[in-house]
């Protein structure tokens, strides 16, 4: 066991001059054995200081290990996240010109005849589009500003990792810069040592804490690319689903507007022909009518020539009785030939009629038609 130094140093000068060369062999002794136990008790400090300090430098080279590894995650995940921030901005970005084009398309078959302008299958699949695109545009701009926040958390991480390495880097120099001093500096006095304010155990789990913090904040912000990414697969899936339910209707509604064309073209042409007819009898009507007249004519000059017989010959006679008789059919027969002719003109009046109707309806079914088709000129997927 080392002597203490107070202890060892003190000494008895007692007795008689007689004993001094006893007395001086004694107190050499003794100070042989008080230099031999404080040279030990040096030495052995200063391995035990040394020991600690290494051992605190592999502790603290541990851990910067450890924050170097969650530096260099964090910061990939950074750039990860950066990258999936400017894709979901990109995707934002790319429904502009689609929700456009949409708007445009509707604003076309605005352009309907007011008797044609109905809310058909292709309008509320036009508006469907449009919604789909703008709740597209609004969840994706949601995952925009979780993506900026998780940024700001990791650039956070990112710092307190940096700050914390630097610390490490720079305690790991101090202590390396210890460990190699072995002589004191001359005409230097000892300064009043700093008292730590941090204690082993908060040192290490203040370290632990950041990395612990990083690797949760990198966890979210994975999952949360994970969802972006499926949030703009989904959302493209919906549009394009729903733009192709309105390129079906689209078709749908010019074949419909094509044959109705047809049809109307069809049934003017049966006009024209019906009128051509009918005036074709209206003619025919009109030179039976003639004849007819001339030759109720001819039986009145006839008539009128036989009143001239003389008296005793003025009779009616069978010859009188057929006079009147084919006078009063050719009367009747131009009277019905009359009757006839204006039913011509009746009904041919009323085939112009259809036959306008049916001009008109098919102007409206051609610039519907036109229409939907200057619609297909729109790009939107």
């Amino acid at each position: 066991m080392a002597l203490s130094p107070s202890k060892s140093m003190t000494f008895s000068f007692s007795g008689s001059m007689s004993g001094f060369p006893e007395l001086s062999t004694n107190t050499m002794s003794r100070s042989r054995q008080v230099v031999s136990s404080t040279d030990f008790m040096q030495a052995n400090a200063l391995d035990v200081t040394n020991s600690s300090i290494q051992s605190r430098m592999a502790t603290c080279t541990g851990l910067k290990l450890e924050v170097e590894t969650a530096l260099t995650e964090v910061e990939a995940e950074h750039t990860l996240l950066n990258a999936q921030l400017e894709a979901t901005t990109a995707a934002i970005r790319s429904k502009t010109a689609p929700i456009a084009a949409v708007t445009q398309w509707l604003k076309i078959r605005s352009q309907r005849p007011a008797e044609e302008r109905i809310h058909d299958y292709v309008d509320i699949s036009a508006e469907h589009l449009l919604a789909t695109l703008n709740e597209s545009v609004k969840r994706l701009g949601q995952i925009k500003a979780q993506e900026m926040t998780a940024l700001a958390e990791l650039d956070d991480s990112i710092a307190t990792l940096e700050a914390d390495l630097a610390d490490k880097t720079d305690g790991l120099k101090v202590d390396s810069m210890t460990l190699s001093l072995m002589n004191p500096t001359m005409g230097k006095t000892i300064p009043p040592a700093r008292k730590p304010g941090v204690t082993p155990t908060q040192w290490r789990g203040s370290s632990n804490t950041g990395n612990l913090q990083a690797k949760l904040r990198s966890q979210m912000s994975a999952q949360l690319r994970a969802k972006a990414a499926s949030t703009e697969a989904d959302a493209l899936a919906k549009e394009e689903a729903v733009h192709k339910k309105l390129l079906a209707a689209n078709a749908a509604s010019r074949d419909a507007l094509q044959q109705a064309i047809n049809e109307n073209q069809a049934k003017i042409e049966q006009c024209v022909n019906e009128s051509n007819d009918l005036m074709a009898q209206y003619t025919e009507n009109n030179t039976s009518l003639s004849a007819k007249e001339m030759s109720a004519q001819v039986v009145a000059d006839r008539m009128e020539t036989r009143n001239s017989r003389p008296g005793r010959e003025l009779v009616y006679d069978e010859a009188q009785h057929a006079l009147q008789t084919e006078f009063t059919r050719m009367a009747t027969a131009a009277n019905d030939l009359k009757k006839v002719s204006q039913r011509c003109l009746d009904a041919d009046s009323h085939v112009n009629s259809l036959k306008k109707a049916y001009t008109h309806t098919l102007n409206n079914k051609n610039k519907c038609l036109q229409l939907e088709t200057d619609c297909l000129l729109l790009s939107i997927m």
